[in-house]
């Protein structure tokens, strides 16, 4: 079965159970702001899906490995809470940025980009994040359970288990909101972010 098919039913199906519960998480997400700012918040979305991972049993049954890279071939979007704190790692931990391939990236819609100029230009040249500790949510969802084999450069979608839970993505929406209530009704990409370094 089409595994985009999967997770599109899962979403039709659970809409109204995510919206709910990104409605819990929203006002321990504003808590999180008044305490420690942007850093509080993704923190708390951080360690929320690391805990879904875990008590999911999605960390054991994860394949990915230092240096597996193939889901980091594609729009990386975030919310503005999470963009103000990537950005501002980078820069205080002056983490090295492939300035080239963000330019080249921001130079065309991204569905026209050659499949090697969609690589995430936060990928070292093993294939390693380099923002992995502050790396967004999104790709904190995105852990393949597929056999490794069944990555390849022909990008084929691995199985992401923790995008078909309820709780991961109303942490998604949650972040959403909580940007909307803060006056920030965009959504950023990661390339956009890093071409104002």
């Amino acid at each position: 079965m089409n595994k985009e098919r999967n997770i599109g039913d899962f979403l039709k199906d659970n809409t109204k159970k995510i919206k709910n519960k990104a409605l819990l998480i929203l006002p321990v997400l504003h808590e999180a702001f008044a305490k420690n700012g942007s850093q509080g918040v993704t923190d708390y979305c951080h360690s929320y899906i690391d805990a879904i991972n875990d008590t999911t049993g999605l960390t054991a049954k994860t394949s990915c490995a230092p240096g597996c890279h193939f889901c980091c071939y594609g729009e990386i979007k975030l919310s503005y809470t999470e963009a103000t704190v990537i950005y501002s790692a980078i820069k205080q931990f002056m983490i090295p940025v492939d300035k080239q391939l963000v330019e080249r990236q921001n130079r065309k819609p991204y569905h026209r980009l050659k499949y090697m100029n969609k690589r995430c230009a936060m990928l070292d040249d093993k294939g390693k994040c380099k923002i992995y500790l502050f790396r967004p949510s999104v790709c904190r969802l995105y852990n393949s359970t597929d056999d490794p084999k069944e990555c390849n450069e022909q990008h084929k979608v691995p199985d992401t288990e923790t995008l078909r839970t309820i709780e991961g993505l109303a942490v998604m929406v949650a972040l959403m909101e909580f940007d909307k209530d803060q006056g920030n009704n965009k959504k950023y990409m990661l390339q956009k972010v890093l071409s104002k370094l």
